[in-house]
């Protein structure tokens, strides 16, 4: 590898900058051009999600192995507890780079082993009808949040991830039935694809097409979880999640309204359910609600064999997870 390849890898480390913003940094310390530079990032990140890959299928093998070669003496070591770690609302690229860290960093903890992406990961403000001066275009978002996406599963090799579509991410298709509507339905222009999904080994999850084929949201063991914007409710209501709760009557995690709650309702039974709403993962001032009620936040859930779980609703109050 030449010199120059190196030192431009060295800054795509920084996931949060696109290819153009590396090459602006670089440009008067080397002699390289933007195609040069694009070329070595992209067979870098190439070479990354194929690295993943390869480890996540050699995990899968090992599991496969272990089954096949003893099945009365290793059914409790790959019976382990599910840890699934739930992140919503990072808005890339306007997310906050340090709590976003700081999520990850408490799930590979926890020993996480699957991801729930809840939502809004994607800001996909250049198709949005809201105009905003900080305005970028759609290759460049589209870029950086590949980028972010080859960072969680680098992080999370092993893990089941999940990518359930929020209003953001449904902006696209909006955008297309606008503007382009003879294109709409087309594969090849989807956001799923454009994003690369299958290369991420990440599922996506769009609660309409869900409910349309299983008559419920998706769910792991007994709770469901969404991104909160299938449930109709108002911004100013006080406490969202019991907001909720009531409409859906049944145990759900959500973010899209950037707060962390949660309620809990006891039947007459004595069936206990709840409903909890998670903090954010972006920008917590942007131009278009300067003042607000938000908070960095994110959840894991642990479950039991029959499906039980407990959330650990977690929020990142002065950098420090709570």
């Amino acid at each position: 590898m030449s010199k120059k390849s190196k030192i431009i890898q060295e800054y795509i480390k920084d996931t949060t900058q696109s290819y153009r913003q590396v090459y602006e940094k670089l440009k008067n310390k080397i002699d390289i051009t933007y195609n040069y530079t694009k070329r070595i990032l992209s067979e870098y990140n190439k070479k990354q999600r194929q690295n993943a890959g390869q480890s996540l299928q050699n995990a899968e093998k090992t599991a496969v192995t272990k089954t096949q070669n003893d099945k009365n003496g290793t059914l409790h070591i790959l019976k382990r507890k599910k840890r699934v770690l739930f992140v919503s609302d990072i808005h890339v690229p306007f997310h906050d780079a340090t709590a976003v860290r700081k999520a990850f960093e408490y799930g590979l903890d926890e020993h996480v082993n699957t991801v729930v992406l809840g939502g809004d990961i994607m800001d996909n403000m250049a198709v949005s009808f809201w105009k905003n001066r900080n305005r970028i275009d759609f290759l460049t978002e589209l870029e950086l949040m590949r980028n972010f996406l080859n960072e969680v599963r680098g992080t999370f090799v092993n893990s089941n991830i999940y990518y359930v579509w929020g209003n953001h991410e449904q902006r696209h298709e909006k955008y297309l039935l606008s503007h382009a509507d003879k294109l709409f339905g087309l594969e090849e222009i989807s956001l799923e694809n454009l994003l690369k999904l299958s290369e991420f080994r990440i599922r996506k999850i769009d609660n309409r097409d869900y409910m349309q084929q299983h008559r419920k949201p998706f769910q792991i063991g007994k709770l469901y979880y969404l991104h909160g914007h299938e449930i109709r409710a108002s911004w100013g209501v006080v406490n969202i999640a019991r907001n909720l709760y009531l409409k859906a009557q049944d145990n759900i995690i959500f973010g899209h309204f950037h707060q962390s709650q949660e309620f809990i309702q006891k039947d007459i039974n004595g069936d206990v359910r709840g409903s909890w709403a998670v903090g954010c993962l972006c920008e917590m001032s942007p131009d278009y609600s300067i003042i607000n009620n938000w908070n960095h936040g994110f959840a894991v859930i642990e479950y039991e064999d029959d499906g039980d779980f407990t959330v650990y609703n977690r929020k990142i109050i002065n950098g420090k997870v709570v």
